[in-house]
């Protein structure tokens, strides 16, 4: 299997196409800026596999352009400037890293790796032809590119892998390669767009096995209240206080913190709400509604015995709930999709209600609770509770131990398991370092720094200059947006000493007795300006690598890194009650 990276740099009189060429443990750089040898190329790797970041909305159309004699030019600005809808309508294999990746730009991900942040130093308004200087800087500028979306693709390829094991496991096309998980699975379990399906209407059931209590929920479900737009329903449910909605049940104790807690997760929730009552998308033909149920109870028998040909069943599984909401794919069932999670919340509650005055609820949260037995209470006790909801309702609950649980609130939250930590939400998302490429307003040592302190006992201070010399952990990323400049500013009061940047920058707080800060400001600077959110009141920026050793000498002398011990202390008490900050040793 060859596989092309490719990018594509686009100008009025001159376009460039980069490429690196994997084929088996070799990796060849090509090159070109001449229209021909572009379609050459093509055609010697038409049954190659293309890969980019971006592609789908922009170089595979200019790669379009030049087969067919278009200007690139013209196609670059109705994508760029004009936002006109493309459409693609050549023979090409294509993987874009960026859907699998999450959407952001290349700069951010060279940002994220320590690299120079490069930018082009040649405009591409240019209104005549490159010289041959400009266009040798243009092909290092290329190669930055096409080596940090290599450096990309080596980090998601266990999703691109998964991707053709899907393709073989069904015998899919190999268009199918650049499909979403749920175009995937449309095409495997034959759906098709129903027009006028959202007016299908399927009355809310009170199901035999469903023994609830508490009359507010239960109106919101059978009266169809939670099918008005933005419908919310609060309750309390054991002592929590609990918002309900289409969007799942959510609770939790604020500020809290347990030594010990179980922790209940319902394995599968949605598939199994979906095949055990009826909800799955009624454009899904009654025969493959069929094999769906097949597929959930084939995956499990497969956990141990073939855990790769599991993760191509379950990528399918999954995919279904989500796109019976989205009007723009064949699953699409609203009616359905709300009943799903509106089911999911009731049985819940009907669980809830049974641990009633057994457990303090520490949080539920959409498929999963966790909770901490009361006094005198025996874990038995609580499972027996559980086992009888799982046999009235067909669920299963997976009841894990955890300890040392810290919550800030449902969405922000740290414990320990099996001597790993987990940090969800918030500052401290990145921290168990789950995403392929982390993303954090705050510098990730804020984030490091509270789950440390919860979790391994470490002041702030220790953990800031244990890393001081990974710089990466210290960076801020700001973009540019959508307002039209942001600019270094050195002077508060006037617009003097103005220095213009990047599109995408490398901010550190900096221990310099001359602030300086970033603005958002028109050309002109007649606009009020504004300061770029969430950056130091002091900063400076530095857009070359901080990788190597001289870089790292240098800069760790010009951070201020009482900035970030500051901030962490503060973030540190939104997660303790005020009345406990002394015996916190702050």
């Amino acid at each position: 299997m060859k596989i092309i990276i490719f990018d594509f740099e686009v100008f009025l009189y001159d376009t460039l196409l980069g490429a690196l060429i994997i084929e088996n443990d070799d990796i060849t750089l090509f090159q070109t800026w001449s229209i021909d040898e572009i379609k050459k190329f093509y055609l010697q790797n038409k049954e190659s596999i293309w890969i980019g970041w971006n592609n789908e909305h922009y170089d595979n159309f200019i790669l379009q352009a030049c087969l067919k004699d278009n200007d690139p030019k013209k196609i670059n600005d109705d994508i760029i400037i004009r936002d006109k809808r493309q459409y693609l309508n050549i023979h090409l294999h294509y993987y874009d890293i960026m859907s699998a990746a999450g959407f952001f730009s290349l700069k951010v991900t060279e940002a994220l790796d320590g690299k120079q942040i490069s930018e082009s130093k040649v405009s591409f308004n240019l209104q005549r032809r490159l010289t041959n200087e400009e266009k040798e800087i243009v092909e290092l500028y290329n190669f930055d590119d096409l080596e940090q979306t290599l450096d990309n693709f080596i980090k998601v390829k266990d999703a691109f892998i998964l991707q053709l094991e899907t393709i073989a496991e069904f015998k899919l096309d190999m268009k199918a390669l650049s499909y979403t998980e749920a175009m995937t699975a449309e095409k495997v379990l034959h759906a098709e767009r129903i027009d006028g399906i959202s007016s299908w209407v399927v009355k809310p059931k009170h199901y035999d096995n469903l023994i609830i209590k508490n009359k507010e929920v239960l109106e919101f479900y059978l009266e169809e209240k939670f099918l008005s737009e933005n419908a919310k329903l609060t309750t309390t449910i054991c002592g929590v206080e609990h918002i309900i909605g289409v969007g799942g049940i959510h609770g939790a104790r604020k500020i809290y913190k347990a030594k010990n807690a179980l922790y209940f997760d319902v394995s599968g929730y949605y598939n199994l709400i979906m095949i055990k009552y009826g909800l799955l998308p009624r454009s899904i033909p009654d025969e493959y509604k069929k094999v769906y149920e097949e597929m959930y109870y084939e995956q499990l028998r497969l956990k141990k015995i073939n855990p790769r040909k599991r993760n191509v069943l379950k990528t399918i599984l999954l995919a279904v709930f989500g796109a019976s909401l989205n009007e723009h794919l064949g699953f699409y069932d609203p009616y359905h999709g709300r009943l799903i999670t509106m089911t999911g919340q009731i049985f819940l509650v009907d669980l809830l209600e049974k641990l009633e005055g057994k457990i303090e609820l520490v949080q539920s949260n959409t498929d999963g609770i966790i909770v901490v037995p009361n006094e005198g209470i025996s874990e038995q006790e609580i499972v027996e509770i559980v086992n009888e909801w799982q046999n009235r309702t067909g669920f299963n609950l997976k009841i894990e131990h955890i300890s040392d649980i810290v919550q800030r609130d449902v969405n922000c939250y740290m414990y320990k398991q099996d001597d790993k930590i987990f940090a969800l939400g918030g500052d401290i998302a990145h921290y168990t370092r789950r995403y392929i490429f982390p993303q954090s307003k705050d510098a990730f040592i804020i984030g490091d720094a509270i789950v440390n302190y919860f979790m391994l006992d470490k002041m702030p201070e220790e953990t800031v200059f244990e890393n001081k010399s990974d710089l990466k952990l210290f960076q801020y990323i700001a973009k540019k947006g959508t307002f039209k400049y942001v600019e270094l500013q050195e002077d508060y009061e006037g617009y003097s000493n103005i220095e213009e940047v990047q599109s995408v920058n490398r901010v550190f707080a900096s221990n310099d007795k001359i602030k300086r800060m970033l603005y958002k400001c028109n050309p002109e600077g007649k606009t009020k300006r504004s300061k770029v959110s969430n950056l130091p009141d002091n900063i400076f920026v530095y857009n070359n690598e901080i990788l190597s050793n001289s870089v790292k000498d240098d800069l760790i002398t010009k951070i201020d890194y009482q900035f970030y011990i500051d901030k962490i202390y503060d973030k540190i008490k939104t997660y303790v009650n005020i009345i406990k900050i002394k015996e916190l040793k702050i």
